[in-house]
């Protein structure tokens, strides 16, 4: 009987539907711990299309934190939405920020968020992203890792939290743009010859196969703020850009050729860092919705940057960055 049950729970598809079984599963007193487990299942599978349905995520290779946080969301969903409450506030920190900067920014706050109250009222304060944080601190900030440890009642190193650095992508984004400058200083301005995942040694990120997608992000909010400075793009000094990288919806490609010239023959001064530092700082987590807030509807801010960028000079690229590679 419970594995046809349990079969009958995986087929909903609705929001309704599963409320409505569970409710006949209780009357009729037929609930076990597995009938209990697969509605949960089902709760957080409904929520997650909720979710999707809201917001354009990208669910490539995700870290195991940033999995952690879609499924704790997910599962946070399908108890609100159960409950006929709304989810909204933490579907814009999702859009707004992606995953690991909303979780860092829903915990650091001086009482817990509403989202722990609701699973802790569930018995679910494990799923929390406290729990995660915690659980996974080379993918946080020091900062949220105090929040999160002084919520779970773990405790901190200190009395204090640490100094308000940003959140972890900003954190990252900055110490590669730290980077990049020293490097630029002692090669006369050029940049060239390194590789995305010499970028990731920079920020701790040496499984390029989990967290590719993390550098790619922060790589785009830098390349984002490069264009708003009318910056040549950082991201293509590397000697082979990611394969996905420089798409758009739009009627029109962008001139990589140009493109790369222009940003590896460029003399980068102390200057240009600073001003690519300062406007990533006024960006948000989630590179995709900056891009999509400069970019509107015609995509004419970016296609007139990059059409705008010019090679200073030409200077004798390395072998490994030849134009076949872009």
């Amino acid at each position: 009987m419970s594995v046809d049950v349990i079969a009958r729970i995986t087929q909903m598809r609705s929001m309704g539907d599963l409320i409505k079984l569970e409710s006949n599963i209780d009357r009729l007193e037929k609930r076990t711990p597995e009938i209990s487990k697969a509605l949960e299942s089902q709760y957080a599978e409904l929520g997650k299309e909720y979710i999707l349905k809201k917001i354009d995520l990208d669910l490539t290779n995700l870290s195991p934190a940033e999995d952690k946080v879609l499924y704790v969301l997910s599962r946070y969903a399908g108890i609100q939405r159960k409950n006929g409450k709304s989810i909204s506030y933490a579907l814009r920190g999702l859009d707004n920020n992606g995953f690991l900067d909303a979780a860092e920014k829903a915990v650091i706050r001086s009482k817990p968020t509403k989202g722990f109250e609701v699973l802790a009222s569930e018995d679910l304060s494990e799923l929390s992203y406290e729990r995660i944080i915690v659980d996974h601190p080379e993918e946080f900030s020091d900062r949220a890792l105090w929040y999160a440890q002084r919520t779970l009642g773990i405790g901190t190193p200190t009395d204090t939290p640490p100094v308000n650095r940003g959140t972890i992508t900003q954190i990252r984004t900055e110490e590669i743009i730290d980077w990049l400058s020293k490097r630029a200083r002692e090669n006369k301005g050029l940049l060239s010859g390194y590789s995305n995942e010499d970028v990731a040694k920079v920020v701790g990120l040496e499984d390029m196969a989990r967290n590719g997608r993390v550098l790619g992000n922060i790589q785009s909010r830098i390349d984002l703020a490069c264009g708003q400075c009318g910056l040549p793009p950082l991201g293509l000094c590397v000697t082979e850009r990611f394969s996905n990288s420089w798409q758009n919806k739009f009627d029109w490609d962008y001139p990589l050729d140009q493109m790369m010239l222009s940003s590896k023959s460029r003399v980068w001064s102390d200057e240009d860092f600073d001003r690519v530092r300062l406007a990533t700082r006024k960006l948000s987590g989630s590179a995709a919705k900056c891009w999509r807030e400069w970019e509107g509807d015609t995509g004419n801010s970016s296609k007139n940057w990059a059409n705008a960028l010019k090679s200073t000079k030409s200077p004798s690229l390395p072998r490994s960055a030849s134009l076949t590679q872009i």
